[in-house]
């Protein structure tokens, strides 16, 4: 795997993320000049990671960077952490508009329209079967959701709409 070359701006927001979840018994000590930090992210936090990163990441899809590319399957340090994000930036990644357009195949024939009802069901994953709660929204969250992007305010969601509403995921780094 060829590693992705990072910018010094994604290296600082990488490093300044690294600092909020670094394990407190293995933190880095506090040096201006420290070119990377020397402590340790536990691996369990590694999707939270990514996440606040704005990486669309899953936690299996996490675990699974961790048992491929770490050195300990427990704790990460800063080049464990680099080597999964370079490895998840080279990786294939659904197109957004597949996802988008999945939502879609679910929307009324008539008027190209999906009802909150049945968006919420696909989000929530009533709709999909999915057990899983770690994509999941809450009740909350997609209230808000909603009531952001119905534009026509007619508590249905056009393709555009839904567009809108997931967009691309646009990492940080």
């Amino acid at each position: 795997m060829s590693q992705i070359r990072l910018n010094s701006e994604q290296l600082a927001v990488i490093t300044e993320v690294f600092h909020l979840f670094e394990h407190p018994s293995y933190r880095s000590p506090p040096s201006p000049t420290m070119e990377k930090p020397t402590g340790m992210v536990q691996a369990a936090q590694l999707c939270q990671f990514l996440r606040t990163l704005g990486f669309p990441i899953s936690r299996p899809e996490a675990l699974e960077y961790v048992h491929r590319y770490a050195k300990d399957a427990k704790l990460l340090n800063f080049d464990d952490v680099l080597r999964i994000i370079s490895a998840w930036k080279s990786a294939p990644h659904p197109e957004f508009r597949s996802a988008a357009e999945t939502i879609f195949k679910c929307c009324n024939p008539e008027d190209g329209t999906i009802a909150f009802q049945a968006l919420r069901g696909l989000l929530l994953g009533d709709a999909l079967g999915d057990q899983s709660n770690d994509l999941r929204l809450t009740e909350d969250e997609l209230a808000y959701l909603t009531s952001e992007f119905d534009i026509s305010e007619d508590s249905r969601l056009s393709i555009d709409d839904i567009y809108r509403l997931l967009g691309p995921p646009q990492p940080l780094v």
